[in-house]
């Protein structure tokens, strides 16, 4: 089995879970005997059984695939992902989409607004079970052309034990606006709550990196900037009395299915999309968060502190990601490839 993964945008340039999953993904499947490459356009000697994107695929590329007899696997996930999929929003949603099919044709509808990957991949994957209901109620995908397989996990945060808890939070991530780090910073000095910020400053939020610079005192605010190695990592948050993420935008949140790995305390925004995943097994921030991030944040510090940094097992059950590659070639052989 040979798969070619296709992803639309340079993986350098956008740092970050999107990049991780990719490399991850791949060189699990790779420990389990499927031979990966890339989709490389001057390559024109390039074969593959499986088409793997990563995104939204591009409605000629789609056919060109199959027409090769190359089978199309999407993995989905879209900014919609954030809404909360009320049924009279949804029977809008479907209804434009009709619209917009019986006014354009179904070919210039595929290729205009580039819906063709709806009907045309032979499988879909989603980390959000929310966005693939959403996908199958809006663009009549099969249920059945659609797979929920969360992201996994990196080994080293299962096998977190006996680490002495530091009495700080900690914060992963990038230093860019979305994160709104810089709001976390000043209200965790305001409040007196230690968080340790980890993360590299974003190559295109210069003038936010410098803001949240000011920010750091060295006592309630600290920032370990270098890109530190996933057993780093894992102690880093596995030391930590909780893990808080308040970005505007999360479609899944790795780190959060990490931490709750290593059995860690969890606050996030209140997303409709990491509801929809984490449900009840963390901990969220209403909106707007500059009026509800101080109390909540209080709140969780001295929780988190009085139970030792630890919460039990969460009901979602975190997968390695030999697993999830498992789950993932189980999506080709469903597709009419084997091994």
């Amino acid at each position: 089995m040979k798969v070619v993964f296709n992803i639309n945008y340079p993986v350098a340039w956008a740092p970050g879970g999107g990049g991780l999953t990719l490399f991850e993904m791949k060189n699990a499947l790779k420990k389990c005997g499927v031979e990966t490459g890339w989709m490389r356009n001057e390559d024109t000697s390039l074969s593959a059984d499986i088409l793997h994107s990563w995104g939204h695929c591009h409605d000629a590329l789609l056919d060109i695939a199959h027409n090769k007899g190359v089978k199309v696997v999407a993995d989905i996930q879209n900014g919609t992902a954030i809404q909360d999929y009320r049924p009279f929003r949804l029977m809008i949603r479907r209804y434009l989409d009709q619209f917009a099919k019986g006014m354009l044709g179904y070919k210039r509808y595929c290729s205009v607004l580039n819906r063709g990957m709806y009907s045309k991949a032979d499988a879909l994957i989603s980390n959000n079970p929310a966005y693939l209901e959403y996908v199958c109620r809006v663009f009549n995908v099969p249920v059945s052309k659609t797979h929920a397989i969360w992201r996994g996990v990196r080994d080293p945060f299962f096998e977190i034990n006996g680490l002495k808890k530091k009495e700080h939070l900690v914060c992963v991530g990038s230093i860019l606006p979305l994160k709104n780090q810089v709001l976390l910073a000043r209200i965790a000095k305001e409040e007196k709550v230690p968080i340790k910020f980890i993360g590299p400053p974003h190559p295109e939020s210069e003038s936010y990196v410098r803001e949240f610079e000011n920010a750091v005192d060295g006592r309630y605010v600290t920032w370990e900037r270098g890109i530190i190695d996933s057993e780093e990592l894992a102690q880093r948050v596995g030391e930590s009395m909780g893990l808080v993420l308040l970005s505007s935008y999360e479609s899944y949140g790795n780190v959060i299915m990490e931490a709750l790995a290593a059995k860690v305390p969890v606050l996030a925004s209140s997303l409709f999309s990491l509801q929809s995943i984490y449900g009840n097994d963390i901990q969220y921030v209403s909106t707007p968060l500059d009026a509800h991030v101080a109390p909540a944040l209080t709140a969780f510090y001295d929780q988190s502190c009085r139970m030792g940094g630890t919460v039990a097992p969460a009901q979602i059950k975190p997968l390695r990601w030999s697993q999830v590659a498992q789950k993932v070639i189980e999506v080709y052989k469903e597709c009419g490839v084997n091994p």
